[in-house]
């Protein structure tokens, strides 16, 4: 069935993978995995759930499936999982890649607002100054995702992307990206807040102790 790797997807997002990723891996001999995180899809939702808490789920994943040993990669939100994963399961991730990840709020020497997207930027610091506003907001924001058509989504996010990245938000990426959003924010908002609270919460491990092999 090939070498298994899990795939974290980002913010917001669902279990769903693109297309051509699993003609890629199929090409490679890689069996792509993904899952809900708490909230989204099909995931109950868990409000005291911790970056670090996703290595466990990701340990229960891989009893259910069988799997002693596996590489991971994630990208946006699904990057601190993933490096969550290569410093508390050493013993199961063989190796780990992030793509565009979020990183840790308050870490010393880090500007981290430095190439944040105005709507991150404004979304953060709404939630420190007056969290029932940016709970509200994150409600406002899921119904504009959910009405945006996938030719829209690339507006919807336009402060958070790169002119590059605004190009190839289209197409066949687009709707994936648009099916899978929809799907994941289908039951609420609960999956989305949640990930951004435990983001910028203390994320349960020290970066320094990973000590696999790990691309960012």
């Amino acid at each position: 069935m090939g070498t298994p790797v899990l795939v974290h997807g980002g913010t917001p997002n669902s279990r769903h993978l693109f297309g051509p990723w699993l003609g890629d891996a199929e090409r490679r001999r890689i069996r792509l995995i993904s899952y809900d995180r708490p909230g989204y899809g099909g995931s109950t939702p868990d409000p005291s759930h911790t970056v670090a808490d996703g290595a466990e789920d990701v340990r229960a994943i891989a009893a259910a499936l069988e799997i002693d040993r596996l590489g991971m990669w994630g990208y946006s939100g699904g990057g601190p999982y993933t490096l969550a994963c290569a410093a508390l399961l050493p013993d199961m991730v063989i190796a780990a890649a992030t793509v565009g990840s979020v990183a840790p709020y308050g870490a010393p020497g880090l500007d981290y607002f430095t190439g944040t997207g105005q709507d991150n930027v404004d979304a953060i610091q709404l939630y420190f100054s007056d969290p029932v506003a940016a709970r509200k907001q994150s409600i406002d924001d899921r119904e504009e995702m959910l009405k945006a058509t996938p030719e829209q989504v690339a507006e919807v996010l336009k402060s958070l992307l790169s002119p590059i990245d605004s190009a190839a938000l289209s197409g066949d990426l687009a709707a994936f990206f648009h099916y899978s959003s929809h799907d994941g924010l289908a039951p609420g908002d609960a999956g989305w807040w949640d990930d951004g609270v435990a983001h910028l919460q203390p994320w349960g491990f020290d970066l320094e102790a990973i000590r696999i092999p790990v691309k960012v």
